[in-house]
């Protein structure tokens, strides 16, 4: 029988505590829908107070979003970075906060390759700059990385709001920001993590945002504003940011042409103030490559892939030749990322296909915001709204975007998040005047949903409390790392009185390829501590002796408990890593 512990922290615990209380709520809204009357009269009177000044409601939505998960912290802590993404934002962090744009290869460079990180032709994150630029913000305002994350799911939250309010009435636009704050600001991965979604996500509200403002104003800082988010977009999701973009875009384009309102929005003026932000957004990002790959057309991102990879990005294409791996350990991340390929293509590719759409609809509605979706079904005439339409219309294509990539994860669907609140706000605005047998059954699920979504911040508060940690997953409700890697007790010992440390880390045939430890500062020679790979006695000694200054440590992380010990080379050489030919 499993403990309270145990069930607490659960895998899909908290789903299976939001499909209860869904239930509990349709329950109450066809048998007493007035209970709870008196409070949501009052909660809905403060709401239009604030509501009523657009700039107003956008502010409080910020404040509530960055302050409610400050208050957090006394229970959920600054998240510890364990995932291969997170180290490679936080290097890209790191550089940007010493106002670099990539930082120099070392001439040891082998010992330090790690996974999603640039070697050569520089030493550098593969990913796009917005997440690494947030991160150093937080790192140059507090000296806290996490608070550039934080930073962004406030952004983020307010721009959502701000983007509702182009299309929906100002108070659905306030509990819009609000159900963001407390849905993905609090408790998601997008502010427990370092892995981003809140800055994507804050670029499609720009996007989404600035279309329904340049139809009714015509404004040059409606046009600007929608470069911005294009220019976000481009540099945190470029392949989803384009879908989504082409899709709210041209769908509202031909919407202004059925209407003959495309004059409107294509005045020289705002056609100009787009092409400059964008002209200097292009230039920007052609620098940026230039300076870490070397080449202005090639995207750190390719460039890692070309160096590493064997499976593709999307479904259609081809394995590539199997490179020159150094080491076992990294042979067997790029191996599995070829049996996550092959399991997309077999079966027709239905089972993943069910397995992303399960992973998008925890995270983006879950049972509770999926009463109002169900709405569209039960009542097809709110398909007929053309706002709905058109955000059904960008939803269906960024999925079928998605569904084609090999890799999924929520935020890879970030750009769409200010769609998907749009489209639930936009029925339950339909839903509220739905009456059954005369009871005020709509009005009630239109109040109860949001307040049930504030509700199940208490299941990760308890948890932590109770000293549990949720499981990582579904990352809807995520509380933080599972696991830590390179933890400051671990080290301390060794770099006491200002030494410094060189730690070699050898992994047993069965490690597991997501728990990667060789993870280096942005400045490697001058870092306290360096983690670095066995390549081989003759190598090994080379790297020693490049750092002779330094003590010289082994960890094994498969061996418990974990503790640094004197160095000690392998006893016998280790086998080649790769078939491939040098």
């Amino acid at each position: 029988m499993l403990s309270f512990g145990s069930w607490l922290t659960s895998r899909y615990f908290c789903v299976a505590v939001e499909g209860i209380l869904a239930l509990l709520l349709l329950a109450l809204a066809f048998t007493v829908p007035s209970v709870g009357r008196q409070w949501f009269d009052f909660a809905e009177r403060v709401l239009r107070r604030i509501a009523r000044r657009p700039w107003r409601a956008t502010l409080v939505v910020i404040f509530v979003a960055a302050a409610g998960r400050a208050v957090l912290l006394a229970w959920i802590p600054v998240p510890r970075p364990w995932m291969h993404d997170e180290f490679s934002y936080l290097l890209a962090g790191e550089t940007y906060a010493a106002a670099r744009i990539t930082n120099k290869p070392s001439p040891m460079w082998r010992h330090f390759e790690s996974i999603h990180i640039l070697q050569q032709p520089t030493y550098m994150s593969m990913y796009p700059p917005a997440q690494g630029l947030f991160l150093a913000l937080g790192q140059r305002l507090a000296g806290q990385p996490w608070i550039g994350v934080l930073i962004s799911a406030a952004a983020m939250s307010g721009a959502i709001c701000w983007m509702l309010q182009g299309w929906l009435p100002t108070r659905w636009a306030l509990i819009g920001g609000l159900l963001t704050a407390v849905r993905w600001g609090f408790f998601s991965y997008w502010v427990n993590s370092y892995w981003g979604g809140a800055v994507p996500a804050f670029g499609g509200a720009l996007v989404a945002g600035s279309l329904p403002r340049l139809l009714r104003r015509s404004r040059i800082r409606d046009s600007v504003t929608l470069g911005l988010g294009l220019a976000v977009l481009a540099n945190s999701r470029p392949y989803e940011g384009l879908i989504f973009s082409a899709a709210a875009v041209l769908a509202f384009l031909v919407w202004t042409v059925k209407h003959n309102l495309l004059r409107r929005v294509t005045k020289p003026s705002i056609v100009t103030a787009l092409g400059v932000v964008l002209g200097i957004t292009a230039a920007g990002m052609l620098y940026c490559n230039w300076r870490v790959t070397g080449a202005a057309l090639k995207l750190p991102y390719m460039a890692d892939r070309e160096q590493y990879a064997i499976a593709p990005m999307f479904l259609w294409g081809g394995l590539r030749p199997e490179p020159t791996y150094r080491t076992a350990s990294l042979r067997r991340v790029y191996e599995a990322e070829v049996e996550l390929y092959k399991r997309d293509r077999s079966a027709a590719g239905l089972p993943e296909i069910f397995r992303k759409l399960k992973d998008f609809w925890i995270f983006y509605f879950g049972p509770l915001l999926t009463i109002p979706i169900a709405a569209l079904l039960w009542r097809p005439q709110l398909i007929k709204n053309r706002r709905t339409q058109y955000f059904l219309f960008i939803l269906a294509v960024i999925t079928g975007a998605l569904l084609v990539e090999v890799w999924f994860y929520p935020h890879y669907a970030a750009p769409a998040t200010a769609i998907i609140i749009a489209l639930i706000l936009q029925v339950m605005r339909r839903l509220r005047d739905w009456q059954w047998k005369g009871r005020q059954t709509g009005l009630f699920l239109a109040r109860a949903i949001p307040s049930a979504c504030l509700l199940l911040g208490l299941i990760p508060v308890t948890a932590a409390a109770l000293g549990l940690e949720l499981s990582y997953w579904p990352l809807q409700w995520y509380g933080g790392s599972p696991d830590v890697v390179q933890p400051a007790n671990l080290t301390a010992p060794v770099t006491r009185d200002h030494k410094r440390a060189l730690i070699f880390v050898r992994y047993t045939p069965t490690h597991d390829v997501g728990e990667e430890w060789v993870y280096n500062a942005a400045d490697i020679d001058n870092a306290p501590v360096v983690w670095a790979r066995e390549l081989g006695r003759s190598q090994d000694a080379a790297l020693i002796r490049y750092f002779p200054h330094r003590t010289v440590w082994l960890f094994e992380p498969d061996r418990r408990p974990w503790t640094l010990r004197p160095y000690t080379p392998r006893s016998e050489p280790q086998r080649p890593a790769s078939r491939a030919p040098r």
